[in-house]
């Protein structure tokens, strides 16, 4: 067993394979504890793998608590995870911090198990790219996770007051439990607050999501706090059972910032309260949401109210605006007070609503 932290002030590269089985405690690595990358120096950590067990928060797989920290850089290739993760702000790869006010890229690399615990990811946990910059290329993720905040490549703050960019990744065969709120199949809750974050290329696949206010993409409050949260060409194909929640992104998308998707489409059935086929409820709440060239199929079922193919309830609100363009859905939609575009009450407490050029079949 090895535990404790280690301070990078030059190049590594590290190759280590075994299994590891860890006891309650914080910040906890299948591989390097914490600080891979720290203050000015250089990590590189390329083809290893983790195989067991991990029960802490803040814990990676492969790094715990902070990867390319204090202008700093962490590089990780072609690893690979396999087991359970308990603890919250834990993921797949690594566990908290990734990008902390310095910069971490994520590629190639592959995770199955299941990850037990608030603000986790498949990939990597809370603050993807805080006050730094991180990128995650061409990673995957498969299994379950269990809490609030969660995504199956990042959990919640993905960009936070910095950067974070996601390409290419894909989830498949997840399902995310109904004890969990604003989650997502790519990225959790507040993905872009007061920063950045930027999804594209992203596929999933026969996942279930059943937190509310929830996104088949990310979660909810996407572009909060004067930030900036952009999807596109991305897919999913999967159901979601939980109220406020959407196709690609959760509830409150836009809140009180920015929040774009362009050429997404999401195929799947929907079942709660104020849901859309492509964005949750309260879409552009106080901010800006921009929809663009997407589309939803599938059904909205019996029990479903103001629901709608593209957009849930209360739309635009409290001085909110949403603009749509060439955008269509062709769910079948049930229930009461649904719309076959836009749930009920767009537009309200002085907010607007734009569209053009959609329709529904």
């Amino acid at each position: 067993m090895n535990t404790g932290t280690l301070a990078t002030t030059g190049l590594w590269r590290l190759a280590h394979s075994g299994r590891l089985s860890w006891g309650p405690r914080w910040y906890a690595g299948g591989i390097i504890g914490a600080s891979a990358g720290n203050s000015d120096g250089n990590c590189e950590i390329i083809g290893c793998s983790f195989r067991g067990e991990i029960i802490g928060n803040g814990s990676g797989g492969i790094v715990g608590f902070t990867c390319g920290n204090g202008s700093g850089s962490c590089i990780i290739n072609n690893c690979i995870t396999r087991g359970k993760i308990i603890g919250n702000r834990s993921g797949g790869i690594v566990g908290s911090h990734a990008g902390n006010r310095g910069y971490c890229e994520i590629n190639d690399c592959d995770v199955i198990g299941d990850i037990i615990g608030g603000w986790c990811g498949g990939i990597v946990g809370e603050n993807a790219g805080y006050k730094g910059e991180c990128i995650l290329f061409s990673n995957s993720y498969s299994g379950n996770i269990n809490n609030e905040y969660v995504g199956g490549i990042v959990g919640m703050n993905c960009g936070y007051m910095g950067s974070c960019i996601i390409e290419l990744c894909s989830v498949k065969d997840v399902i995310i439990d109904i004890s969990g709120i604003c989650c997502g199949g790519i990225a959790g809750g507040n993905a872009g607050i007061n920063g950045s974050c930027k999804l594209k290329r992203c596929d999933v696949s026969n996942i279930v999501i059943n937190g509310d206010e929830s996104g088949g993409i990310v979660g909810g409050y996407a572009g909060k706090i004067d930030g900036k949260c952009m999807i596109e060409n991305s897919r999913i194909n999967g159901n979601i059972n939980s109220n406020y929640s959407g196709g690609i992104v959760g509830s409150n998308s836009g809140n009180n910032g920015l929040c774009e998707i362009e050429n997404v489409e999401y195929i799947g059935n929907i079942n709660g309260i104020g849901c859309g086929g492509i964005v949750g409820g309260y879409a552009g709440y106080n901010g800006v949401l921009k929809l663009r060239t997407s589309y939803s199929s599938g059904l909205i079922i019996d029990d479903s109210i103001e629901c709608g193919g593209l957009l849930g309830r209360y739309a635009g609100n409290k001085n909110g605006k949403v603009l749509v363009n060439e955008c269509f859905s062709i769910m079948n939609i049930n229930g009461s007070y649904n719309g076959g575009l836009i749930g009920g009450n767009g537009g309200n407490n002085f907010g607007f609503i734009v569209v053009q050029n959609i329709y529904y079949s």
